[in-house]
């Protein structure tokens, strides 16, 4: 399985990689490389079943009241 993960990353980099480089796209390069490293890490740490890295789910349930005060001050609705 890590050896998947691994070929998926330099997948990604082989094909999107001479393109982004060439039109000199650097935050563009930046986003993609954090999140393909924050996949990476979070793909291999459940893989490798190190628990290490925090459960995305407690972050989102932290974010969860932020996320309710801004809608309800925008008048939004779910």
């Amino acid at each position: 399985m890590v050896e998947l993960i691994i070929v998926f990353l330099l997948l990604i980099c082989i094909v999107e990689g001479p393109g982004v480089i060439k039109r000199r796209e650097w935050k563009e390069i930046l986003v993609v490389s954090s999140f393909s490293l924050l996949a990476v890490l979070y793909g291999l740490d459940y893989v490798l079943r190190l628990y290490l890295l925090p459960d995305p789910k407690s972050f989102i349930y932290m974010l969860l009241p932020l996320a309710e005060q801004i809608m309800d001050f925008f008048n939004l609705s779910h």
